[in-house]
């Protein structure tokens, strides 16, 4: 997003690239440009109509080439994947196995060239680890809806009756197929909230957290390893528990890097990840500051301001 101010009828004066010190100091993010990539939607590398990590290889030298003295490339610093874990949603949010690839996307293999590209060109690769929910087609809920003794019933929160509880203007309870007892999902009904209060959880989820560390960045030993994590989970648990889970796993490698995506204020965000996550994407405080940049042209002032937006 640009900012272009306007006023007193003289024309605009041209978009300059700023001049500023790349970001490589311990605390990267501070200062750093970051490029999130919607791998569907971003570089087609086989026809089949869809974005694939192939194709993101194939256009990282436009996105940093490695030679700062080039002025060809965007020259960012970090690139920020949405879900590349296999989905049967577009969006990739509803996970069905976190120890894989989308298909549609390639491979564990093409994803350690991927990563391997980067680490080349000096770009960091930050991962959107969803701990917080899965898909309902994942192993686990399908096992879950089974029965009541099954061994993954208390991996979900489920209760005989409907709590009633909303988030926003929508419902957070469902029934598998419209009948028996509910189970909690409060993003929408593909997506079931998983147990945090579960010690079985949390230790799967660190496990896969770990493993996805080591599988793709070796004795985690490059630089710039980042896992933001989708930690919302609404009123029936402490939304922290995921994002404090993660931050246990930052221990086996210091150079790991914890961001999370959570929709509450800054206080809120201050209180809760102080210490544990160095940069949090706060959902209000984006729509305040986004909404604060329109300024009315008809308001009679002398100056006016023009939101430029870029396409992802």
């Amino acid at each position: 997003m640009a900012l272009a101010a306007c006023g007193g009828g003289a024309p605009a004066p041209p978009l300059v690239p700023a001049a500023r010190a790349a970001a490589l100091s311990a605390e990267w993010w501070n200062g750093a440009v970051v490029y999130e990539v919607f791998v569907r939607s971003f570089r087609d590398s086989d026809g089949d109509g869809k974005g694939d990590l192939a194709g993101l290889i194939s256009k990282l030298d436009y996105l940093n080439d490695g030679d700062p003295a080039t002025a060809t490339d965007l020259g960012i610093d970090a690139i920020w994947l949405m879900p590349i874990y296999p989905s049967p949603s577009y969006h990739g949010y509803d996970v069905t196995d976190y120890d894989g690839v989308n298909p549609d996307y390639g491979s564990s293999a093409t994803m350690d060239t991927l990563i391997a590209e980067c680490h080349k060109r000096g770009i960091k690769v930050i991962l959107d680890f969803v701990p917080n929910h899965t898909s309902i087609q994942h192993p686990w809920f399908v096992d879950s809806a089974t029965s009541v003794t099954s061994s993954h019933r208390d991996w979900y929160i489920w209760t005989p009756t409907n709590p009633g509880w909303s988030w926003g203007t929508g419902p957070t309870w469902y029934q598998v197929s419209g009948t028996g007892p509910w189970y909690y999902a409060v993003f929408w009904s593909g997506m079931p909230d998983l147990n945090w209060r579960n010690a079985a959880v949390r230790a799967e989820m660190d496990a896969i957290a770990v493993v996805g560390l080591f599988r793709y960045f070796p004795s985690a030993t490059q630089p710039g390893v980042t896992v933001p994590s989708n930690g919302y989970s609404g009123s029936v648990k402490p939304h922290f528990i995921p994002v404090a889970s993660l931050y246990a796993t930052k221990q086996l490698s210091p150079r790991l890097t914890i961001g999370a995506s959570v929709p509450i204020g800054p206080r809120r965000v201050v209180l809760d990840f102080a210490g544990g996550v160095k940069a949090v994407f706060g959902y209000p405080v984006y729509v305040q500051t986004q909404s604060g940049l329109y300024v009315s042209s008809a308001s009679g002032g002398a100056t006016s301001a023009t939101v430029i937006r870029g396409s992802d």
